[in-house]
């Protein structure tokens, strides 16, 4: 079996019997390509070909970085996914956590938090309501 055939098995296993509704997987960039915002992450394309099923996060801000990035280029990074994957499949994420640790410190929160506020505008304009609207219930 092959490593990622392996990591497959044992992913399954992990959530057998947990509503799919509620799972997530969050793989970080060099294993698969769901984080968006450095070139090292590769392009999202290879993921063309995931189960219909499942709904794919992708990472639309940079947590190494203090800068936020705008509402614009959010968008702008999340449309590639949504012309592969479609709008319902799509969520827009950070590229990982605020708290990684790996070459840099804890990300303040002001930033995390301004960061958050900004996905959450590119959402609402890629959803074509505007920033602060509400968006529809999740059933």
């Amino acid at each position: 079996m092959t490593e990622l055939g392996f990591a497959r098995a044992l992913i399954a296993e992990a959530v057998a019997g947990l509503p799919p509704s509620r799972l997530a997987l969050h793989v970080c960039r060099g294993t698969l390509f769901l984080e968006l915002c450095t070139p090292r992450a590769g392009e999202i394309d290879v993921l063309k070909d995931l189960p219909a099923s499942g709904r794919i996060g992708v990472g639309v801000v940079n947590q190494k970085l203090d800068r936020v990035e705008s509402p614009e280029e959010i968008v702008a990074q999340a449309r590639r996914a949504v012309e592969i994957f479609g709008a319902d499949r799509v969520l827009l994420t950070p590229d990982c956590g605020f708290a990684t640790f790996a070459d840099s410190p804890v990300t303040p929160a002001r930033v995390a938090e301004d960061k958050l506020r900004a996905i959450a505008r590119g959402a609402a304009i890629l959803a074509g309501r505007a920033p602060g609207q509400q968006a529809a219930r999740w059933q």
